[in-house]
């Protein structure tokens, strides 16, 4: 109730900010000291281009920030842009912007910071406890892990044991996240939906006729027919299915239209289909904002069929279980990828994999004496 009282003065002027609010006071002031910093650094320091991107794969970003509820969309409000590998401040980017919300996480952060040194004050005014022995007190680091604590000598004063995974530990609500989001791939009734989109068919008519061109060009290739049912899904999903995007298409007079920095505030319908982030895509033309969704949920790309990397991983990854291929849906705190493994055994016996992802088709290791490998175009 506490962080939600204290958040409400910022949600009309930043949702991101009071989202940000609704975690723990601990959370909270961890996650806003790291994105003062961000905005600090930027604001100190305006023409120094390594202030103005952050490495998604950064250690410090990607465990003590990203998972954190309302953080990236701090970053985003103050103006930061998605790319490929880092988050960028461009230099179009309003600082005013950043500085506004990078003063409405401060006001916060000093207002969980003067009700915690208050409650503080009010423990140590409590007479400690007489005891001769040393505490054996526990502790628990970022990541939730828990630690126990050294005497004066440096040494445990508890035997070692085994870290402990709290139930508020970081990691642990990553997992469970995800456990979730794989089970939606297993809905009978969402795989059926997919196979409607889905010209099966017409890929097993391929897939047998480059199967047959495969054994003529190597009569000991031990290939079967969904290897290369499943190549011909890739490559329908890529070429015809589903589409990349940077800049949509403006809905009103169907110009090029550019990224904003400043993302939108979702709807109910949005969010209703896990689409936490709203992109701003401006078109000059005729003056015309158009939303693009961040859709998260498998069901909804089927109808929409475009985004990036998680967007083409979440999908192919559910038209890839409507077929009964297995597949691994790999997340981490740098991309999203889908991956899917095929077991290949060569005419000598030799054992590799068919590895397929979001960025394309890698074989490694196969050994075959075929060289022409034009089939598999």
């Amino acid at each position: 109730m506490a962080a939600a009282a204290l958040g409400s003065s910022s949600g009309s002027a930043s949702p991101a900010v009071a989202e940000l609010c609704q975690n723990t006071p601990e959370t909270f002031l961890e996650a806003s000291k790291l994105l003062l910093t961000y905005a600090d650094n930027i604001l100190r320091n305006p023409n120094d281009e390594k202030y103005r991107s952050i490495r998604i794969g950064n250690t410090t970003f990607s465990t003590r920030l990203l998972p954190v509820r309302g953080a990236v969309e701090c970053l985003f409000e103050m103006g930061f842009e998605e790319g490929e590998t880092h988050l960028i401040f461009p230099k179009k980017a309003s600082v005013e912007q950043l500085q506004k919300i990078r003063d409405l996480i401060a006001i916060e952060r000093s207002s969980r910071l003067d009700v915690s040194n208050k409650s503080h004050k009010v423990e140590s005014s409590q007479p400690p406890a007489t005891n001769t022995q040393l505490p054996t007190t526990q502790s628990s680091n970022p990541n939730g892990l828990t630690q126990h604590a050294e005497n004066r000598h440096g040494q445990s004063s508890n035997p070692p044991s085994a870290p402990m995974v709290t139930a508020n530990s970081t990691i642990l609500k990553v997992l469970q996240s995800n456990i979730q989001h794989v089970l939606v791939y297993e809905n009978l009734a969402l795989q059926e939906k997919a196979l409607a989109c889905i010209p099966v068919q017409e890929l097993k008519r391929k897939s047998q006729e480059k199967l047959s061109r495969a054994r003529k060009l190597d009569k000991g290739t031990n290939v079967s027919d969904g290897d290369f049912l499943l190549l011909e899904l890739l490559h329908w999903f890529k070429q015809e299915f589903f589409h990349w995007v940077n800049n949509i298409l403006c809905s009103k007079c169907g110009g090029q239209t550019r990224s904003r920095s400043k993302s939108l505030l979702p709807n109910d319908d949005e969010l209703k289909w896990g689409a936490n982030n709203v992109e701003d895509h401006y078109c000059d033309a005729c003056q015309f904002s158009n939303r693009f969704p961040r859709y998260n949920d498998p069901e909804k790309l089927l109808e929409t069929r475009c985004g990036r990397c998680g967007e083409w991983a979440n999908c192919f990854t559910l038209c890839c279980r409507a077929l009964g291929f297995e597949a691994r849906y790999v997340w981490d705190y740098t991309e999203l990828w889908h991956t899917l493994f095929l077991k290949l055994t060569t005419m000598s016996g030799q054992k590799s994999f068919l590895l397929l992802s979001s960025g394309g088709c890698t074989v490694m290791p196969v050994k075959m004496s075929v060289t022409n490998h034009s089939f598999m175009k």
